[in-house]
């Protein structure tokens, strides 16, 4: 156990920030990353600054300090109790005569789960503080009496299977989440549950496991590497947002990811989507600024769309292929990817919403046949815009369409429009001579 004293009597202007006390007992402690880890999230608590003005402790605030640890870091009850002890022992807490001591013996006794040879889970519905589990009208809470499990707390949920719904380590780098545990089949994994470890680096999921909850690793910036088996069908929204994710396949047995999944992945550079997934939701990819490769499926049953900002701001993207069976791109959904210069759209696309590619950097656009709408300022602002191909089926351009390559708002700035090339007798031909744009026969252009 570390000994805060040499902190609090040799080094007290490390108490001052975070980042000198991390570094200084990372110094005098490499070896103890564990107790180091648990020291700081008391700090981060702020219990500390109250600890430094108390002159005596008691059993029942002792308590209150370890549930706000909980509460707020997910730590197990033994672990909040330990690194308070460590504080109390450094600033040389006395008991108050009163309200009763706080030993470490006796920290030890209520914090130590009681023993059970049983090898089954033991349900403790009523012995257990519900106050610490996540909020679930329908969730059982379990102890599981297995030494390798002890820091996954397991619920049953709504359908009455078992999923791991909080992971109360902290020091961990890697981690293993089991898809049995002692003879238990684990369904899933809830909502946050390892959401905020700032540690995490790497996380296999093993086989038999199906769903991944809404924001299961929230947060865990460096998170770099994760293995999801085959097993997985659903990943609900920002599941991994904001992760150190590197690079990732999503396997053919996905069948939905929730909105937001991958959002502010700033180091993820390859996605591979083998899954034949008939939406990519609103603001999946967004903001993902290292991304240069995105893969689908050459053939999708059904038909898929694009949400909303799917791929807005993903800034290194240079080109993309669009899957077939592609109907819909919703408004934004690339805008602002400003290496964009080439997309392959596909002779399914249909629609085309507002302001889709604005901002991007497309020099020549071509669009099957099959497309019907195309949507206001949809290719906007992209300033190296040569040429577009308009369809004979398309039939429907929104009035506030525009080709031009300056930004919308830039009204001193010179602006150019682009070439429209179309079919003699079309819509597009139509419209393009309505608003004095260059057009020219789409039969003399070749591709």
């Amino acid at each position: 156990m570390i000994d805060l004293s040499i902190v609090v009597q040799k080094h007290p202007y490390c108490l001052s920030t975070r980042r000198q006390l991390s570094a200084l007992l990372h110094d005098l402690y490499p070896t103890q990353k564990r107790d180091v880890n648990i020291v700081l999230a008391v700090y981060d608590c702020g219990i500390v600054s109250h600890i430094s003005k108390m002159n005596t402790v008691d059993l029942t605030r002792f308590r209150l300090f370890i549930k706000i640890i909980m509460d707020e870091y997910g730590l197990q009850e033994k672990a909040a109790a330990e690194g308070l002890f460590m504080w109390a022992k450094a600033y040389g807490l006395r008991p108050d005569p009163n309200r009763g001591s706080i030993t470490k013996r006796e920290i030890v006794a209520f914090t130590d789960p009681p023993k059970n040879d049983s090898p089954h889970v033991i349900e403790t519905i009523q012995k257990t503080d519900t106050s610490i589990i996540p909020s679930n009208t329908h969730a059982k809470p379990i102890v599981i009496n297995q030494t390798n499990a002890s820091d996954f707390f397991v619920t049953q949920n709504e359908r009455n299977e078992f999923v791991i719904s909080k992971y109360r380590g902290f020091d961990l780098e890697s981690i293993s989440i089991p898809s049995s545990i002692n003879g238990v089949a684990i369904k899933g994994i809830s909502k946050n549950a390892f959401a905020g470890m700032r540690f995490l680096e790497n996380v296999i999921i093993e086989e038999g496991i199906e769903y991944i909850g809404e924001s299961a690793f929230l947060n865990c910036q460096q998170l770099t590497t994760i293995t999801i088996p085959n097993s997985i069908k659903k990943i609900d929204g920002s599941a991994f947002e904001n992760t150190g994710i590197v690079d990732l396949t999503l396997s053919s047995q996905i069948e939905y990811i929730g909105d937001a999944i991958f959002r502010n992945c700033i180091q993820l550079k390859h996605i591979c989507i083998k899954s034949r997934l008939i939406h990519i939701p609103p603001h999946a990819f967004e903001m993902c600024t290292s991304l240069e490769n995105i893969e689908f499926p050459d053939t999708v049953k059904g038909t898929i769309t694009i949400g909303t900002r799917a791929f807005s701001n993903c800034s290194s993207l240079t080109r993309i292929v669009l899957p077939m069976g592609l109907v819909l791109i919703h408004c934004f959904a690339f805008v602002a990817c400003k290496k964009l210069t080439e997309v392959v759209f596909p002779a399914s696309l249909e629609e085309i919403e507002e302001f889709a590619f604005y901002g991007c950097n497309l020099k020549h656009v071509v669009l099957d046949e099959g497309l019907k709408t195309i949507g206001g300022c949809a290719f906007r602002n992209n300033k190296t815009l040569q040429w577009i191909l308009l369809p004979n089926t398309l039939s429907h351009i929104k009035p506030d369409t525009h080709f031009k390559t300056s930004d919308l708002y830039e009204k001193k700035l010179p602006s150019t429009t682009a070439t429209i090339y179309c079919y003699s007798g079309s819509y597009a031909l139509a419209y393009a001579r309505a608003k004095n744009y260059p057009v020219k026969d789409a039969k003399t252009l070749s591709i």
